[in-house]
């Protein structure tokens, strides 16, 4: 196994715990950069920043530290994280609402209320959606020569510039209803 390869399944624990960490950022530093990066609320559209924004560092980092040394073909590794980004976004609210509903956990309720079952299953689903992207972006990395570079980036913007704007404008559904706190948007 390569250098890149073993970086990338390295990220599976540690972008858990990373992703973990980053749910407080905002509360430590309440400024609009971190707004824009962590999460300000506790709906489920906002805790999927705990996984947009660490994987995209994960794989950026390494590609600008180590490209040339471990002559990384830059199409393949960007088309492979964003692969894992999208497998990550998406597996956090489907698994989040597929439980709650299957268990009758109602939204909102506190996890005194639900037991810590909801609390380590709330945990248990970005250590899920972070394998799941990290594995799906390993094997895309090892058999796929990637997608033109220029387009993986705009769709990576993309999905930023749309975390962005529903940080301060949020569309009036479920995703982004913070049941908690009973709000959406910052507090």
């Amino acid at each position: 196994m390569t250098k890149p390869e073993k970086w990338i399944l390295l990220g599976i624990p540690l972008l858990f715990l990373i992703g973990g960490g980053w749910h407080f950022v905002f509360d430590f530093i309440p400024i609009i950069p971190i707004a824009i990066m962590a999460p300000v609320n506790d709906s489920v559209w906002e805790h999927m920043k705990m996984g947009l924004w660490p994987v995209i560092g994960w794989w950026s980092i390494y590609y600008l530290i180590k490209r040339k040394q471990h002559n990384i073909n830059p199409q393949a590794w960007f088309m492979a994280a964003l692969s894992s980004l999208i497998v990550t976004l998406i597996t956090l609210p489907l698994v989040f609402y597929f439980y709650r509903f299957a268990f009758g956990i109602p939204m909102g309720t506190p996890y005194q209320s639900a037991g810590t079952f909801a609390l380590f299953f709330d945990m248990f689903i970005l250590l899920l959606a972070n394998t799941l992207g990290q594995l799906l972006g390993l094997h895309l990395y090892k058999r796929y020569k990637g997608i033109k570079i220029t387009l993986t980036i705009i769709i990576i913007i993309f999905i930023v510039i749309v975390f962005a704007i529903f940080t301060f404008r949020q569309p009036q559904i479920p995703l982004f209803f913070d049941y908690l706190n009973n709000h959406y948007g910052m507090p």
